[in-house]
């Protein structure tokens, strides 16, 4: 982590350059904005946020609960301090196969040999060895590949923490990351046998707001949710179940078979890759280029 200035970031005007700081607590809210905004399903086809999205909903609620005033410019610089903070943590996952994240410590965990291994050409970065880094899971939703959790998505500006209901979502799946194979078929991933044991423990309860609280609080930001909305979300599921269920069998070229064709590629990249086409345009852009073009851009992509 930095330290409580959180970095400087370099804002140009039409003549001159300055530096604004950014406290922890700025930044951390900042961040807190931005996945909420990911998780309403805010971001456009390119996995951005419009500025009208963030001159709307994000730098009011940011500098009315802070008492500050964050422009539209000093959005754009500190979106780039978090892909750059961000970047370093990619690298050292892509390392090599055997660094992994321990959701609880907030830590990066990995074999001594692995660690020894990435400090030989990374002599500067032994602190991550020990650091914990709180914010990574939400950098990996705001400027990562992550995917937002939008189940228990909360009001922008709510003092309730955004992070406790998605991150609690986000754990069965993180925990279990190993016990589900990906069928390329349907190009999905599916729940192996070996989680029936899971399912059987209890988890603790969490306390969740009451609907009362829950609807004043987001009242003024987009419609109540009705029980007609969650029945069309429910069909649109079921849908989507049924035309991955008829689609297997099919010989129609995807992208995993492609993928796996593609040479000089393990399976730590192969996932990568995969996990960057994550929307249909993406896919059917992907599947339109030569051979020679989807290599260089994989290459391009995963360095």
């Amino acid at each position: 982590m930095e330290d409580s200035t959180q970095g400087n970031d370099k804002v140009q005007g039409k003549c001159t350059e300055k530096y604004e700081k950014w406290t922890l607590e700025e930044s951390n809210e900042f961040l807190k904005l931005m996945v909420d905004a990911a998780t309403r399903g805010w971001r456009d086809s390119n996995d951005l946020l419009s500025k009208i999205t963030v001159e709307k909903h994000i730098l009011p609620h940011l500098n009315q609960k802070l008492g500050i005033e964050k422009t539209y410019a000093q959005y754009k610089s500190r979106v780039k301090w978090f892909k750059k903070q961000y970047n370093k943590y990619s690298k050292l996952m892509r390392h090599k196969s055997g660094f992994g994240w321990d959701h609880v410590t907030k830590k990066f965990t990995a074999s001594d040999e692995i660690w020894d291994d990435y400090f030989m050409s990374h002599p500067k970065d032994k602190s991550y060895r020990t650091d914990t880094f709180p914010d990574y899971e939400d950098m990996r939703i705001a400027v990562g590949s992550g995917t937002a959790v939008g189940t228990h998505s909360i009001a922008l500006g709510d003092d309730t923490d955004a992070r406790t209901f998605y991150i609690e979502e986000r754990r069965v799946s993180d925990s279990l990351i190993d016990d589900f194979m990906y069928d390329p078929d349907t190009e999905t991933f599916i729940v192996s046998d070996k989680q029936d044991f899971i399912s059987s423990e209890v988890s603790p309860p969490i306390r969740k707001r009451g609907r009362t609280e829950f609807e004043a609080k987001s009242s003024s930001f987009e419609p109540k949710s009705t029980q007609s909305n969650i029945i069309d979300k429910l069909a649109s599921t079921v849908g989507k179940i049924t035309q991955a269920i008829e689609s297997i069998g099919t010989k129609e070229p995807n992208c995993w078979n492609i993928i796996k064709e593609i040479p000089n590629l393990d399976d730590d990249d192969r996932f990568k890759v995969l996990d960057l086409l994550n929307t249909k345009a993406k896919k059917s852009k992907f599947l339109s280029m030569t051979p020679e073009e989807r290599s260089k851009w994989i290459t391009f992509k995963l360095n």
